[in-house]
């Protein structure tokens, strides 16, 4: 039973994350909406882990996998920005077109 709770709010981090990248054009939301979408996905994956199987080792490292994951990613996120604000001047996700060619 309390795993049902805890996929009703993996699938609401999901959902609100979706809507997030989805509906706005900041960067920074954009970043957040994703960081949401990551959470749920790593909440779903240790709940249906940890019910499935045994807790041993190899589920000890399964988190900790996700977790250095969502930091590369972000890491990778702000290197982008970085980036795209030194070439273009602006991180105007609307205008990014501009950069094509």
């Amino acid at each position: 039973m309390f795993m049902i709770y805890i996929m009703a709010l993996a699938i609401s981090l999901l959902a609100i994350g979706i809507a997030g990248v989805v509906s706005s054009r900041n960067f920074v939301i954009i970043i957040l909406s994703t960081e949401l979408i990551i959470a749920g996905s790593i909440l779903a994956a240790v709940s249906f882990f940890s019910a499935s199987t045994a807790i041993n080792g190899s589920f000890g490292i399964l988190i900790i996998s996700l977790w250095v994951i969502a930091g590369v990613e972000i890491i990778m996120l702000v290197a982008f920005y970085i980036s795209m604000k030194q070439q273009v001047g602006y991180f105007n996700v609307n205008k990014l077109n501009r950069g094509k060619g």
